[in-house]
Parts: structure tokens; C-alpha cells; sequence
């Protein structure tokens, strides 16, 4: 709810930290709607901190195409209708929560993992989802 710059300013304050103790590289799985259209400054946010920072990268864009429901089915939001993506939070088993489940750390897993073989040992950048959410394209 701080904004993007904020968020920005955060991360880079994290890879400082991060490198600091050793670390060579900064990944991060972008991160899913979570109920609030303020995310969608975390989304840019993340976006444009590893476009700007050398060694930073978006491994996959996958949890915020995952579909989110509210508790009372007034607010939906499913950005992407392949079926891969859906029921990939507790809610939709019956859970009074939007955490991602087994299945979504599955498909999310799914993504990155090539994108961090790419980055680690190939040397080349992450080959990333296209974008699904229209206020980011």
C-alpha cells in the first residue's frame, strides 16, 4: 500500500543485504493478486527493479495468473482461463484463505525452474510468460 517506488526502493535495499553475505543472484516469482488492486504496484514494481539491477530476475509471472475469489464471491479475478492455472489457492478447497496450494507451488515450479537453469548455467536470460494482466501490458 506504500507504492511502487517504495517497493522498489525495498528490494534494492534487500539486494544489498543479500549481497552482502555472499549472494550472486536475485530471483523473484512475481507475485499473485491477493484481493487488493494495490498489488498491481508490487507486480510493476518487481518488474522494473529487474530490469534496472544487474544479477535481479523475474523467474516467472505464473502466480499472478492464478486465479482469486473472494470469501463471499463478490471479487473475482482470473487473468488467465487455462485450466493449469486454476485451483491453485486453499480457498478453492474449502480453506478460509488465498494461499497457494500444492498444485500452485507445482505449476509455479514448473516455470521457474527452466528459467533458473537459463540464468545459473546457461547464461542466458529467463524466457518469461507472456503478460496476462492488461494494466501491466
Amino acid at each position: 500500500s506504500k507504492g511502487e517506488e517504495n517497493y522498489v526502493q525495498a528490494l534494492d535495499a534487500l539486494w544489498h543485504r543479500a549481497k552482502a553475505m555472499g549472494f550472486t543472484k536475485f530471483f523473484i516469482v512475481r507475485v499473485g493478486y491477493w484481493g487488493s488492486d494495490s498489488v498491481f504496484d508490487i507486480m510493476r514494481a518487481q518488474e522494473r527493479f529487474c530490469q534496472m539491477t544487474p544479477d535481479a530476475f523475474i523467474i516467472t509471472r505464473v502466480a499472478s495468473f492464478m486465479a482469486w475469489v473472494s470469501e463471499d464471491g463478490n471479487r473475482e479475478f482470473r487473468p488467465d482461463s487455462n485450466p493449469e492455472f486454476a485451483f491453485c489457492r486453499d480457498s478453492f478447497y474449502g480453506f478460509e484463505n488465498q494461499h497457494i496450494n500444492q498444485k500452485g507451488f507445482e505449476v509455479i515450479a514448473k516455470y521457474a525452474v527452466p528459467n533458473m537453469i537459463r540464468v545459473l548455467f546457461q547464461n542466458t536470460a529467463p524466457v518469461l510468460e507472456e503478460e496476462a494482466i492488461p494494466l501491466l501490458k
